[in-house]
């Protein structure tokens, strides 16, 4: 194809808060496709349209004359839907009805967090499958196939001219700024401050780390976490969406993803990406597709066993820089953009 393919990306996600996965995904992505060519956002559900999405709200099941009116409108050459609820069966058969609005087009689904099918719905999902899916880890990936799609790896992206590196400098005074301590070593966890994240694990980091928690909103808190969190570990939590995020990474020494359990993230979480674009030394669990896009080694370390923090932390108080910026820059949301408009439209099929 010539000339720039006609992108339409299709979410629920699209215009809510920010401070949630799959939502920065959909609108970074978006932001992205745009810089690329001709893109459009096309909210649906709950969403508000929001920067460079259409601001009418187009119904769930997508049996909507309007959206439809719309997409002939735009007579798009690939339609992505990424769902919030990811690869359900409700999902698949949305994904459908756009390859039936846009039989011209290409259609492919995003599945950021896997999802369990039973037995009718994998048989009704084989007939169901979109052109394309693409997906971040292997326990996404496997059901998927298992339907018979065409399954492609996706990464997440991150700004690397937002998340970057300061000066010490400049670290001391963001720590000002943001009324953090100037001379302890702040570990920084950023997401929702919920039992199914493995935040226990922070209490391994007590005496070595001054844990910093920013607790997103969007999913509330467990308020009895929290409190036995500052109790044991004298924690600070810091509530509610943070527009300039940048300075807490920034003001932190190192950065830790102590989630393991699926569905607690999405499979390669932004935040792990924007720690290292900061360069942040990064501790993690080797959750979803963390493993397929990195290797560990200087400045970044997957953690099975929390009891090792102590000695993971000592290491991390000797390195000079993160060391993890260099890895994380092929992965601008550009790159990203690029990559699934590539392998979206030259998979083969209807």
């Amino acid at each position: 194809m010539e000339r720039a393919p006609r992108v339409c990306l299709v979410s629920e996600a699209l215009g809510l808060p920010g401070d949630e996965g799959v939502r920065q995904f959909s609108r970074s992505l978006l932001d992205a496709l745009r810089g690329l060519g001709p893109a459009w956002g096309l909210p649906v559900g709950q969403g508000r349209g929001g920067k460079g999405a259409m601001a009418r709200l187009f119904a769930r099941s997508f049996l909507d004359r309007h959206l439809a009116q719309r997409l002939r409108a735009l007579a798009p050459d690939l339609v992505v839907y990424l769902p919030s609820a990811a690869a359900t069966i409700f999902s698949l058969w949305r994904a459908r009805v756009l390859r039936a609005l846009c039989p011209g087009a290409r259609v492919a689904l995003i599945a950021l967090q896997p999802r369990r099918l039973g037995p009718l719905s994998r048989l009704l999902g084989r007939a169901l499958r979109p052109t394309v899916a693409f997906a971040q880890a292997p326990w996404t990936m496997a059901p998927l196939r298992s339907l018979g799609c065409s399954v492609r790896f996706l990464p997440s992206g991150v700004d690397v001219q937002r998340f970057r590196p300061v000066s010490p400098e400049e670290k001391e005074r963001l720590r000002h700024r943001h009324g953090l301590p100037r001379d302890e070593f702040l570990l920084l966890h950023v997401g929702h401050l919920k039992e199914g994240r493995n935040l226990q694990a922070l209490r391994w980091a007590v005496p070595w780390a001054r844990p910093v928690l920013v607790a997103a909103a969007s999913m509330g808190r467990d308020d009895a976490l929290a409190d036995s969190l500052v109790r044991e570990t004298g924690a600070i939590v810091i509530d509610g969406y943070q527009p300039r995020i940048e300075e807490l990474y920034q003001a932190s020494d190192c950065y830790i993803f102590p989630v393991e359990r699926p569905d607690n993230a999405i499979d390669v979480p932004l935040s792990v990406l924007e720690a290292m674009a900061c360069d942040l030394p990064v501790l993690a669990y080797p959750y979803g597709g963390l493993p397929l896009m990195f290797q560990q080694g200087y400045g970044l370390r997957y953690v099975t066993d929390w009891r090792e923090l102590p000695r993971l932390l000592e290491e991390a108080h000797r390195l000079e820089t993160g060391g993890t910026r260099r890895l994380v820059l092929p992965y601008t949301w550009e790159e990203v953009a690029r990559c699934l408009l590539a392998q979206a439209l030259e998979v083969e099929g209807p």
